[in-house]
This record gives C-alpha cells, sequence and structure tokens, in this order.
C-alpha cells in the first residue's frame, strides 16, 4: 500500500445542470473563474460523469458483444443441424456498436438535419424575401420586418443549436472509445497463453492509443454522409422550382460538385505526404 492521500475531486456540475446552463455552457464558468485566480491544481478538476466512465461503459459494451457471440453460437449450431452449407456471418463490432450507440447518434444525426435543412435552408430566403422589400413597393412593411425577425432568429437558434451539437456528439465518440478499449482490455485479460504468443504488446498499445481515437475525429462528419447529398438536392429544388432559378441552378450545383473527386485526391495527397513527413 502507498502513503498517498488522494483527495475526493469535486462533483461535475454538468451532471445537474438546467437546460439553460447546457445551452449556454454557463456551468463550466467557475472552473474558468477559478483558473483566472490562480493556477489550477488537480484537485479543481470535475469527477466524470456517471455515463462516461469506464466501468458503465465497459459492462454495457461486453454484454453486447457476449450477445453477439452468442448468437453466432446459436446460428453455427442450427446450420449444422440442418446440414446446410450457408455461410454464418462472423461477430460483428460494428453491430455492436450500434446496438450500444445507434439509437441515440441517430437522435443527433435527426437533431443535426433539422438545424441543417431549416435553418440554414431559410436563413438566406428570408434574406432575399427581406431584399425584395427595398425593390418594389408591393411587400407590406411589416412582412418585412417578420423576414428580418426570422433571419435573427435563425442565426440565434443556430449558435445554441450547433454548440451542444458537437459537445454531445464528441460526448458519443468519446464513449464508444472508451467502450472499445474496456473490451480491449477485457480481452487481453482473457487471451491464452498460446493467443499472448501470437500478440506483441506493441499491437496492444497501438489500438489503445491510436487506433480507438479514430471514433472521436469520424463520428463528427459521420452525419454529412447522408445529410450532404440530402440537403444539395432540397436546395436544388427550392433554386429551380422556389426561386425560378430554372436550369441555371442544376448547371451550378453541378459544377461545385465536380470539384468533390479533385479536392479528395488534393487532400489525400497532402494526408500521405504529412504521414510520410512524421
Amino acid at each position: 500500500m502507498d502513503g498517498k492521500v488522494y483527495n475526493e475531486k469535486v462533483k461535475n456540475p454538468r451532471a445537474g445542470a438546467n437546460i439553460f446552463s447546457i445551452l449556454t455552457f454557463s456551468w463550466i464558468l467557475r472552473i474558468f473563474w477559478v483558473g483566472y485566480r490562480r493556477d489550477l491544481e488537480v484537485t479543481d478538476l470535475y469527477t466524470p460523469l456517471k455515463e462516461h466512465t469506464s466501468g458503465i461503459l465497459g459492462v454495457k459494451i461486453a454484454k453486447a458483444w457476449e450477445e453477439e457471440c452468442e448468437a453466432y453460437q446459436r446460428r453455427l449450431e442450427q446450420i449444422a443441424k440442418s446440414g446446410s452449407q450457408k455461410k454464418v456471418k462472423e461477430p460483428s463490432l460494428m453491430r455492436v456498436l450500434i446496438r450500444c450507440f445507434g439509437l441515440t447518434t441517430l437522435l443527433y444525426g435527426l437533431f443535426m438535419a433539422v438545424m441543417e435543412i431549416l435553418l440554414r435552408v431559410m436563413q438566406p430566403l428570408l434574406v432575399g424575401q427581406m431584399l425584395l422589400y427595398f425593390n418594389t413597393m408591393d411587400i407590406d412593411k411589416s412582412y418585412a420586418y417578420g423576414c428580418a425577425v426570422g433571419v435573427i432568429l435563425c442565426s440565434a437558434l443556430n449558435v445554441f443549436v450547433i454548440h451542444p451539437y458537437m459537445m454531445g456528439i464528441l460526448h458519443m465518440g468519446m464513449k464508444v472509445r472508451v467502450a472499445c478499449c474496456s473490451l480491449i482490455y477485457r480481452k487481453t485479460l482473457k487471451m491464452t497463453r498460446t493467443a499472448l504468443g501470437e500478440t506483441t504488446i506493441g499491437q496492444a498499445v497501438n489500438l489503445l492509443s491510436n487506433d480507438v481515437n479514430r471514433f472521436d475525429v469520424s463520428i463528427i462528419f459521420l452525419h454529412y454522409l447522408w445529410l450532404g447529398p440530402l440537403e444539395t438536392i432540397i436546395i436544388t429544388y427550392v433554386m429551380y422550382h422556389v426561386l425560378d432559378v430554372g436550369v441555371s441552378s442544376i448547371i451550378g450545383v453541378a459544377s461545385l460538385l465536380m470539384f468533390i473527386p479533385l479536392q479528395g485526391k488534393k487532400v489525400i495527397i497532402l494526408i500521405v505526404s504529412i504521414n510520410r513527413s512524421n
């Protein structure tokens, strides 16, 4: 036993914060004020949220993984009894992650879709309607004021929505990473001597310190894989039918889409060159 004294950390104020405090991040102001008056110490840091602890996340994903392996064994037994030559799908970590975090991630995606499709698309349309007031005298002044208020509300709601969304989706990526780290750790404890002889310590360390970090970044752009095409179709439809731009809208959008493969190729070349230099 060591003789060190471990002080209990301060309870995380995010756990009991109200909706206004969560949207404005005012629950974090206390630690900023402490850091302004003096240097922060370890005892000033908050305890992790209960939902972020590796114990809870590890048990959750370990249970889902065991269920996945048991389902795989049942399928093998059923095929062996029937004498079929059908190939059985092996246990998939992707299915386990979807079962554990899929619903919450989907809700974040729907939340992001409302922001991107409604707020982002409505704001330029309202600006266009407001500019018509200065070009023609047929538009009522109250309607123009309403459009101006709508532009302000879209900007304000965008600020109140995007930052909590980014914080939530980053937390989700962190939870996936912590859960996978816990699952890897549990797996290494159950490995046999033969399996340990075939696996190096460097492989396990690389998984825990490097590979799992991809979850933190990739989940941020996950929903843009389907939101991007959907929003492009909606904007093209609005320009073609609502704004009466006509065929020019399709040509303009197509011109922008043509640069995506070129841009992706250039980015890949830069990433490869940076990795080589490192």
